[in-house]
């Protein structure tokens, strides 16, 4: 059965508990899951630091499940030019 979503804030639906931030977090872990794993094979070779980085970031994620705004970004730089 369809919800239809009763806020009565922004944060969860009073009827079914579906929020729009958690859907947002859960879509971001998925894709920093699949950059990580995705630059363990790269098209072109990493830099010392940019494997030192994904390293760390990697660490970090598996304990925390999360990464900073910063650190978010430089991982998508790398991705985006390391897997084209």
């Amino acid at each position: 059965m369809k919800c239809d979503h009763k806020f009565v804030d922004s944060n969860h639906c009073l009827k079914c508990g579906w929020s729009p931030l958690e859907q947002e977090r859960q879509m971001t872990k998925e894709l920093i899951e699949h950059m990580l794993t995705s630059l363990e094979t790269p098209h072109k070779e990493l830099t010392k630091w940019e494997e030192d980085f994904l390293g760390s970031i990697g660490e970090q994620f598996k304990s925390r499940g999360t990464l900073s705004e910063k650190q978010t970004e430089i991982l998508e730089r790398i991705y985006s030019e390391k897997t084209a």
